[in-house]
Formats: structure tokens, sequence, C-alpha cells
């Protein structure tokens, strides 16, 4: 959810759902549902998951910032959480590049962003990418 709350609207995806991502469904206890916002055909794209600590050195943030913006730029989904630290700056280098649409997956419920920090971060990632909270 954005900001605002409606630059998103959330999509429940049940398991069996034609548009449920196929690469979850390939796991060994794959959720049964999960709230979908954005562009769910970026789950199907080439992706790589960058997930860190949330207490990531200058140094730390800065490296995923690039490493994000490069792998965006050559077309490639960057998914992570939304956690603080590694997992922020995944996406801000992701959506620092025109071509850049990342993905988050979050485990809380559909209501609203956290950390309530990236409230702002996660409006971005609507607008520009996908979500899926399970």
């Amino acid at each position: 959810m954005a900001a605002d709350g409606d630059a998103c609207r959330a999509r429940l995806l049940l398991l069996g759902d034609p548009d449920y991502p196929p690469s979850l469904m390939e796991l060994t206890d794959p959720p049964p549902f999960l709230f979908s916002y954005g562009d769910l055909s970026l789950l199907t794209r080439p992706a790589v998951a960058i997930v860190g600590t949330r207490r990531a050195t200058p140094y730390g943030e800065r490296v995923t910032d690039a490493l994000a913006g490069t792998l965006a730029a050559a077309g490639i989904c960057v998914v992570s959480g939304m956690a603080r630290g590694i997992d922020g700056a995944a996406h801000r280098g992701a959506l620092a590049v025109a071509a850049g649409r990342p993905a988050a997956v979050v485990g809380n419920g559909p209501d609203r962003p956290y950390p309530r920090v990236h409230t702002e971060l996660w409006g971005a990632v609507c607008e520009r990418g996908g979500t899926s909270r399970r």
C-alpha cells in the first residue's frame, strides 16, 4: 500500500489460482494464499533476492544500493523484504534506475506498510514494481 493507501490495491491469490507465482508452487510447503499489489508478472522474470542485516553499515548499504541498481538496469527483478538496512537499500537501488521494477515479499498483513519508516519506499515499490504478502 502506498503512503496514501490508494496507489496499490490488494488482490488475494489462492494456491492454485492461475496467477499464483509458479516458482512458489514449486516449494515443499507453498503459502496457501498471498495478498498481491502491483505487477505480478515481475515474479516470472529473471530475479535475484537480496536480503541482509537490519543493522547494515553505511558501506554495506552503499554496496547493496549499487549492486541492486546494476541488476535492475540489466532487467533483473530485485526481490527483497521491506526491512530496514540491506532490504531497504536493495529497493532504493533498484528504484534509482529507470528500468528498476523491484518486488517485495513480506510477512505482515495487507493493511499497512511495515516498518513504518518505509511507508514512502513501500509506495514507490508498489507503483513501479510489485509486492506479495502472505
